[in-house]
């Protein structure tokens, strides 16, 4: 009995040998900056290979998104143009929904299957803000309408997921002339918490061990008898 004991007790540390990991990655930066349309995740986090970030924007005026990082996380820049006239993003570095109607949206891309456990948000309904809210958006399906929490917590299993300011909404927001005037959501994504579901294979001397004790309990099954 204390042999097959052992037995199963190195089996569950060699399966743990394989246990997925929990990452998380902050998108901080201790100074404000572009960093393109799509960004490696790798910027943000050393050694990360995980996946990457991409900015996107509809609207009248803003068509040329890319991400942009401030102390408390990132968001979308994404100036525009009129008539040959370039016009700034008004709001840059946070996703919002300025000027109405638009959307600005971050869409994060897993390289395989992965555990989303959490998405915390910064500067979502704070400094005098109440009307703040988000669309969810998991492998191309609506998962959060007008969401108003600043942590989302998993596990939801996903490859990717975009997260979008939805501009004025009917329920919350004044809306006025393009935005002017109006109340429109903003925030930036703070960090988000994943952990990589897909199967870890054992090394081949893992097996053989296993094999092995297979082996050896077999036999000292057939002595007893």
């Amino acid at each position: 009995m204390q042999f097959l004991k052992s037995l199963a007790a190195g089996a569950a540390l060699l399966c743990a040998a394989g246990a997925a990991q929990a990452t998380t990655v902050s998108f901080g930066g201790s100074f404000s900056n572009d960093l393109g349309s799509t960004v490696d995740c790798s910027v943000f986090s050393a050694g990360c290979g995980d996946f990457s970030v991409a900015a996107s924007s509809s609207g009248l005026l803003n068509d040329s998104a890319v991400v942009s990082r401030r102390g408390n996380g990132i968001g979308v820049n994404a100036p525009g143009g009129i008539l040959g006239f370039p016009i700034p993003d008004l709001q840059p570095g946070q996703l919002d929904g300025f000027p109405e109607p638009s959307q600005e949206s971050l869409t994060f891309s897993f390289d395989a299957q992965v555990s989303l456990t959490s998405i915390v948000l910064a500067k979502l309904n704070t400094g005098g803000d109440s009307d703040d809210e988000f669309d969810l958006f998991v492998d191309g399906g609506l998962f959060i309408n007008n969401g108003t929490s600043s942590t989302v917590t998993g596990p939801i299993v996903l490859s990717q997921f975009t997260i979008s300011a939805i501009g004025g909404d009917a329920a919350n927001d004044t809306n006025g002339f393009f935005g002017f005037g109006a109340k429109f959501d903003d925030f930036r994504v703070k960090s988000i918490s994943y952990e990589n579901i897909s199967a870890v294979p054992l090394p081949a001397s893992s097996l053989l061990l296993l094999a092995g004790l297979g082996g050896l309990a077999a036999l000292r099954r057939r002595k007893k008898a």
